[in-house]
C-alpha cells in the first residue's frame, strides 16, 4: 500500500510542477513545448509500477514462482507435523518438475540451434535452410542437430559436418546434413 502512497505522490508532484511552470511561462511558443515534455512526464510516471513487468522472462518467473509455491507448501506441511504428502500434492510437484524439465529442454534445443544457425554464415558465408536441434540438456551422446542446406551450398556438407560436430564437442554421426 505503501507503494501505491509513493506513486500518487510522484504523478500529483510531477503535475503540480506543470502546472506551475505553465503559469510563469510568458510565450505561447513555449508553453506548447513545455506541456509536451510535461504530459511525457506524467506519461512516464503513471507507466513506471508497469514497467518492470515487460522486462521480465515470463517462463522463468512462471517457475520461480510455481517453485516457491512448492516450496511453501512443504514448510507448512512439514510445520503442521505432516508425514507425507497427499497423493494430489506430490502429482501437482511432479507435473510441474515435467513441465519445467520440457520447458528448458525446448529452450535448450532452440538456443542451440540459433547459435548454430548464427555461426554457419560466419564461418562459410553462406546460410542455412534450417537447423534443428534435440537433446540438448542431455548427455552429449544424445545430442542430434539435423541441418538442412540450400542445394547451391550442397558441396559443403562435409565441411559443415565437421564444423559442427567440432564445435559441439560432439561424434559427426550426430550431425545430419541434408541438402535440397
Amino acid at each position: 500500500m505503501t507503494a501505491l502512497g509513493v506513486w500518487l505522490k510522484q504523478i500529483i508532484m510531477i503535475v503540480l510542477l506543470a502546472v506551475f511552470s505553465d503559469l510563469l511561462l510568458p510565450t505561447k511558443t513555449m508553453q506548447k513545448y513545455v506541456r509536451s515534455v510535461m504530459g511525457l512526464a506524467i506519461i512516464a510516471a503513471m507507466l513506471q509500477p508497469i514497467l518492470p513487468f515487460f522486462k521480465r522472462d515470463w517462463a522463468d518467473q512462471l517457475a520461480q514462482t510455481a517453485s516457491q509455491e512448492l516450496t511453501r507448501s512443504q514448510n507448512v506441511q512439514a510445520n503442521q507435523g505432516a508425514q507425507s504428502q497427499t497423493p494430489s500434492s506430490s502429482q501437482t510437484q511432479l507435473r510441474y518438475q515435467q513441465d519445467l524439465a520440457q520447458q528448458q529442454a525446448q529452450e535448450a534445443n532452440a538456443l542451440t540451434a540459433q547459435e548454430i544457425q548464427q555461426l554457419i554464415p560466419q564461418h562459410f558465408g553462406f546460410s542455412a535452410k534450417s537447423v534443428s536441434v534435440t537433446g540438448a540438456t542431455q548427455a552429449t551422446g544424445a545430442l542430434v542437430v539435423q541441418i538442412a542446406l540450400f542445394p547451391a551450398d550442397s558441396s559443403h556438407a562435409n565441411d559443415v559436418k565437421s564444423f559442427v560436430a567440432n564445435d559441439l564437442g560432439v561424434a559427426p554421426s550426430q550431425v545430419v546434413v541434408q541438402t535440397g
